[in-house]
């Protein structure tokens, strides 16, 4: 016989286990022995594997993943009580093996027979399938990761051990992802513009076809360990550099704007309005860089093409106007008496509006308000005041 009994005082706490076995003695006197063995530390052991599995089962429930051991000799499995609430299945159902193979998807079944075959053939470590489950009228993406946890002596399985859980979220959520980064690269191609992508040591990890033409080097040799400073001045890099780590120490999310050279694979040299923006990806632990390039050689070269129009009508200009001034000047200094007054507004107004086409700034005012030759007074309201006498004038130099 046998029995275990706790013994306290104030304290320690004693588990004690025990046995004992009554006989007579040929004198027909009663006698016990008794095996007294410590279970203290067993007890101890065995109560901390109660706690231990009580939050274990409440950390798989909390965190709705369901438990489940498959006897691969008999095909029936042992489940727990939060793999039942996912699958929906009822405390009484013995079945669970066949409930869960009937409702998986017919066109999910082979990846998990496949899964669950490596994994049992010991050719993968474990199973890992993610397949859709019927719940009335939807369906549910689940995920199974199990493993073989014994084999016979020959190696045959007869026991695997999993989890599954409800990735229906997660799986939506990936797919939006996926769908949002197909709809980022499609507008990164076809952009009109050059765009890329760089790393934090500003390394290009992606180009649309408009960058690849603007550089003139392939995409296969941009994508491949290539820097931005290989087609900028090695001045503009350090000023890009500097401009983007002030705003970022700044924590001001605004975007560089910047024209700048691009120096081409064939020596040539276009010019490009860079916009850069960046954001911090919480993966990599680092920021990532976004740049925008429009290509405005075009418009240098226009630029250029006006600025040189402009300075050569200047100086063309400025020869027949100097001599127009100084003519003027000569008849307003030899023929001044012989003019009358009339004559001589003319040829001051005539020789003020030469020196204001010459240079306003030597002028010491404003230019004109209009080119009208008759206007006399300071004012608007003077213009077509002056009275002209057109008779012939004959002027002696």
């Amino acid at each position: 016989m046998g029995s275990e009994m706790c013994i306290r005082d104030r304290d320690t706490q004693l588990y004690l286990d025990i046995q004992y076995n009554e006989w007579d003695t040929l004198n027909g006197v009663r006698r016990i022995t008794a095996i007294v063995r410590n279970v203290t530390a067993e007890v101890g052991a065995v109560g901390e594997l109660a706690v231990i599995k009580q939050r274990y089962d409440m950390a798989l429930a909390g965190s709705q993943i369901g438990v489940f051991e498959l006897d691969l000799t008999t095909g029936k499995s042992v489940t727990s009580d939060t793999w039942r609430k996912i699958m929906n299945i009822g405390p009484d159902e013995e079945d669970t093996q066949g409930i869960f193979m009937d409702r998986i998807h017919p066109d999910d079944l082979p990846r998990l027979f496949e899964a669950d075959r490596r994994c049992i053939d010991g050719k993968a470590e474990r199973s890992l399938t993610e397949y859709r489950m019927k719940f009335g009228d939807t369906w549910r993406w689940m995920r199974s990761d199990a493993v073989i946890t014994e084999r016979l002596e020959d190696g045959t399985a007869i026991r695997m051990v999993g989890t599954q859980s409800d990735v229906t979220a997660l799986h939506h959520s990936r797919n939006a992802l996926e769908e949002s980064e197909k709809r980022f690269r499609t507008v990164l191609e076809a952009a009109p513009v050059g765009m890329a992508i760089l790393d934090r040591n500003g390394n290009f990890t992606s180009v649309n076809a408009s960058m690849v033409d603007l550089t003139g080097y392939s995409d296969a040799e941009m994508l491949n360990g290539f820097s931005l400073a290989r087609v900028l001045p090695k001045e503009d890099i350090e000023n890009i550099r500097k401009a983007i780590t002030a705003l970022i120490k700044a924590r001001v999310h605004e975007i560089y704007r910047a024209e700048h050279r691009v120096l081409r694979k064939d020596g040539g040299e276009r010019w490009g309005l860079f916009n850069i923006t960046w954001t911090y990806d919480k993966n990599a632990g680092a920021y990532v860089y976004i740049a925008q390039v429009n290509d405005i050689t075009d418009q240098k070269k226009l630029d250029q093409i006006k600025s040189e129009f402009v300075s050569t009508v200047s100086h063309e200009l400025r020869t027949p106007l100097t001599s127009i001034k100084g003519a003027l000047g000569l008849i307003n200094m030899s023929a001044k008496d012989k003019l009358p007054a009339s004559a001589l507004r003319l040829i001051e107004i005539a020789r003020t509006n030469a020196v204001r086409s010459y240079s306003p700034e030597q002028a010491g005012h404003r230019p004109a308000r209009g080119n009208c030759l008759c206007q006399s007074g300071p004012g608007p309201d003077d213009a077509g005041a002056c009275q002209l006498d057109f008779k012939r004038l004959q002027v002696f130099v």
